[in-house]
């Protein structure tokens, strides 16, 4: 919607003009994931826009998230940026309670801390777990995170969240951006592996990377192929990412 658009980008005065005409009921909406405008803000760092929300949604807003129970807290806690971050999570703690860091989402079991240790959020884990006391032991969570990220296969960049991967049944759920990898490097001069699409994403890239391409914690965009570390290819929109660069092709 115009609204969950105006709030991720952080259009204020935008969504100011679209409440006056359509109301506060736009407020509510979300996209396909149950990603509210709530959570979208806080995922961006936006803390004017966060507060702006918080004032003008109330309870029903903060409370609104999909069938995944991941909360707007959750995308704060994975957000690109700590301080930003910290902002909106004390905001957030003040609104729903210190009893919102411990919702855990259904895909992963994880909980805002595990998110904030995932992004390397240092501080705000420390004060998450200041604010959960006895239950919130950082390194048990940390612990927890880095058992993701050793595995054959499974997150590079990202929300984790947005990508579970089902090991035993070799499968990968997307439910926004994120970046999937295998360990399996490629050691021959020639490589290639196979890959069925059982649902057709809107915009799936596909290819292979460098050493170069480092893993990046928390909320990213950068995918295989958006840069000059790696090479993707786009079956949805026919389109091939040499480092970065999108050029159509023919089938």
């Amino acid at each position: 919607s115009c609204a969950y658009a105006a709030s991720e980008n952080g259009h204020l005065e935008a969504l100011k003009i679209l409440i006056e005409v359509g109301g506060e009921e736009l407020l509510m909406a979300a996209d396909s994931n149950g990603v509210s405008c709530l959570a979208v803000a806080a995922r961006q760092g936006s803390t004017t826009m966060v507060r702006f929300l918080l004032e003008r949604g109330g309870p029903d807003l903060f409370a609104l998230h999909g069938e995944s129970e991941i909360s707007c807290l959750h995308f704060a806690a994975a957000g690109g940026n700590e301080d930003a971050g910290m902002a909106i999570a004390e905001m957030l703690v003040t609104a729903g309670g210190v009893e919102c860091l411990e919702q855990a989402d259904s895909r992963l079991g994880w909980t805002p801390l595990h998110n904030a240790v995932d992004a390397g959020h240092s501080l705000l884990a420390g004060k998450m777990s200041e604010w959960l006391g006895q239950s919130g032991d950082v390194e048990h969570v940390r612990r927890s995170v880095e058992a993701l990220h050793e595995a054959a296969f499974g997150m590079f960049r990202g929300v984790p969240q947005m990508a579970p991967v089902h090991a035993q049944e070799r499968v990968v759920e997307f439910f926004g951006f994120g970046t999937v990898r295998s360990r399996k490097g490629c050691q021959a001069r020639k490589c290639y592996y196979e890959v069925t699409i059982l649902r057709v994403d809107e915009s799936p890239q596909i290819g292979f990377a460098l050493a170069g391409f480092a893993r990046f914690s928390g909320n990213s965009y950068n995918g295989v192929g958006d840069g000059d570390q790696s090479w993707g290819v786009d079956g949805a929109r026919q389109l091939l990412w040499p480092r970065g660069y999108g050029g159509r092709y023919e089938v």
